[in-house]
């Protein structure tokens, strides 16, 4: 199907949801120069003005309830994992020293996934998060069905509380690296001087240094540090070890 979804513009303030197929800078006598989705029944078609900026396509695919996906679309996995359903161009190999870049349709990440660039995949129609081959079973395949949950015009809460979910996963794995430094009982340093050490390397007063208070920006650059597993140590006694080897 070479079906688009926009949303209706007008100017009395309708903005719902219009299907059919999409035609950029079409002239109509009516609205002069627009954006159209063109709609038919029996009778006639319709040429219905829409925002550009909510216009997607429909990938052919269904979600696990057999609602169609479009681009746009925000699904869920395994009801924690969340996704953008997008198209375009993309890079399958972002990890890899030689990209291959292919046009298409991709999964990009939210929340926990914020990183992650992902295939669309399909099986009878349904859309996939990993291939049908990676499941054993039929219940297993079920599972790897995309639920749909909302989409980025209408629900931008869903946006919002992912980035929320983010800063408290960051912030924990940041609690996790720091406290395994302190609390161990072999540790020769207390919690405190702990945080003294990280303020320093972080480039801030140790006032103001607690995680509950860092931003994004912050948080990432203390997983940095404190993925060196040497980051409590300080310079002078780096120094005397390497001496006394």
């Amino acid at each position: 199907m070479n079906i688009f979804r926009g949303k209706r513009n007008c100017p009395h303030g309708c903005k719902e949801w219009v299907m059919g197929s999409y035609m950029e800078q079409y002239h109509s006598s009516r609205w002069g120069r627009i954006n159209a989705i063109f709609m038919s029944d029996e009778h006639s078609t319709y040429r219905i003005p829409v925002d550009s900026a909510t216009v997607g396509r429909c990938s052919d695919l269904h979600d696990k309830n057999k609602t169609l996906v479009f681009e746009g679309d925000i699904v869920q996995y395994a009801e924690k994992y969340q996704y953008i359903v997008c198209y375009g161009i993309w890079n399958r190999n972002p990890q890899n020293c030689a990209p291959a870049y292919i046009v298409g349709w991709y999964l990009s990440g939210i929340g926990k996934m914020a990183k992650n660039i992902e295939d669309l995949h399909t099986i009878d129609g349904f859309a996939l998060r990993f291939p049908a081959h990676t499941a054993d079973t039929p219940a297993g395949v079920e599972k790897l069905k995309l639920e749909i949950i909302g989409n980025i015009h209408d629900n931008p809460e869903l946006l919002k509380v992912n980035k929320e979910t983010e800063m408290r996963d960051l912030k924990i794995r940041c609690h996790k690296l720091f406290d395994q430094v302190w609390k161990r009982p072999s540790s020769k340093i207390d919690r405190s001087e702990a945080y003294k050490r990280l303020s320093s390397l972080l480039g801030i007063p140790y006032e103001e240094c607690h995680f509950g208070r860092f931003d994004k920006d912050m948080l990432l650059k203390s997983l940095s540090v404190l993925s060196n597993p040497n980051w409590h140590i300080s310079e002078n006694k780096r120094k005397e070890r390497a001496r006394g080897k």
